[in-house]
């Protein structure tokens, strides 16, 4: 039996993401309120100052909805990247509040977004209004109502969807040595090649790592699919974007399942982030990785292990039926060995850091353990 651990295999039927994101938001809400955006335009900055009475009205209300509708992909994203600076605000923001305004229940209250935009899913809108009615847009002169379609390509019930649309401001910054951004690309597959690879990838890991897969439609909302690599996977995420994953399509399943858990696996940890540095040198301190040929910051190092000891878990789950796993295995468990001792060489850890490094390394040590009984016998 392996031992449970916050963000790594949760005890069953936890989901400890849930608690770190919805604190994670309500510090984007927190700093959305309070930054002054001086420099997007008049009018839009009219309409934030309109807007944001009507958000704290709202959270008083109907706290668990505005957390929601703020925590949806679509608009997190493109509101830490406005608040951080990540790129021009205007733009983002405009993209933003729309979609935020959408995902809200209907409300008596009534508000005017009346700045022209190009925001998914509506297209080019002149304006939109926000009441009792839910959503109605301006569109070529006309007022239409509008109502929240269906997730097309959803993996399974309330899971992740597959999505052919990206509105990641950064998916165009790689840090991997091996990839140039992330464009979107079925690699000439066809949708249903990816939805049937997705899917046979999430019934291993259901099969495998029961209470992990129970948390992660909590932790992912939306993979896109970054074209076909027969060889290898390539796959990221992104800290700005949590609820994100970038894949590559792979012809081996348990390869599609190791995608999966790595960049969920990152999702839990970056929204970590957002509350907590979990080690106060990660970012100064620069060493060599066991994953890669590059310098990495000790941050880097730390995602690396994270990522990587689920997938361990995983694979010696399916070791029984899979024998061809004991090389990758092995070799897995090797890298997690030299990150780890990396990281209690060389991190300077906070308390919750500590915390997650203490219960990576049991991980860890129970896996070499099992590993070993099995293979005495």
């Amino acid at each position: 039996m392996l031992p449970s651990s916050f963000l790594l295999l949760p005890k069953h039927g936890s989901t400890p993401f849930t608690g770190i994101h919805r604190k994670a938001i309500l510090l984007l809400f927190r700093h959305f309120l309070h930054d002054p955006f001086s420099e997007i335009s008049p009018k839009t900055q009219q309409g934030l100052q309109r807007l944001k009475p009507l958000l704290t009205l709202l959270a008083k209300k109907n706290s668990s909805a505005l957390i929601g509708a703020l925590g949806h992909i679509d608009v997190s994203t493109n509101l830490r990247s406005a608040i951080l600076r990540l790129r021009a605000p205007e733009p983002l923001l405009q993209k933003a509040i729309p979609i935020l305004l959408a995902q809200l229940p209907p409300s008596n209250e009534f508000f005017l977004w009346d700045i022209p935009t190009d925001a998914p899913p509506f297209g080019n809108i002149e304006a939109l209004t926000y009441g009792p009615a839910g959503i109605e847009i301006k569109k070529e002169g006309s007022i239409l109502s509008w109502h929240r379609p269906k997730m097309p390509h959803v993996l399974f019930e309330n899971g992740p969807h597959l999505s052919l649309f990206d509105s990641n401001p950064l998916a165009q910054e790689e840090a991997h040595p091996d990839k140039d951004g992330n464009q979107i690309s079925l690699g000439g597959k066809e949708i249903t090649a990816w939805m049937f690879s997705l899917r046979e990838a999430c019934h291993l890991i259901e099969r495998s790592l029961p209470s992990w897969f129970h948390e992660f439609p909590r932790v992912l909302q939306r993979i896109v699919p970054v074209g076909f690599e027969p060889q290898k996977h390539l796959s990221a995420s992104y800290q700005n974007a949590i609820g994100l994953a970038y894949l590559t399509l792979h012809p081996e399943a348990t390869k599609m399942a190791e995608a999966i858990i790595h960049e969920t696996q990152h999702n839990k940890l970056n929204a970590l982030f957002w509350l907590d540095p979990v080690l106060k040198n990660g970012e100064s301190e620069w060493t060599s990785s066991p994953v890669r040929p590059d310098l990495r910051p000790l941050k880097g190092v730390l995602l690396a292990a994270h990522a990587f000891i689920p997938v361990a878990a995983f694979y010696r789950a399916l070791l029984p039926s899979h024998p061809r796993l004991k090389s990758p295995l092995e070799h897995i468990m090797q890298q997690n060995e030299e990150s780890l001792a990396t990281l209690h060489q060389k991190g300077e850890p906070t308390a919750i850091g500590q915390r997650l490094l203490s219960e990576m390394q049991e991980l860890h040590n129970a896996l070499k353990k099992n590993l070993f009984s099995s293979s005495s016998h």
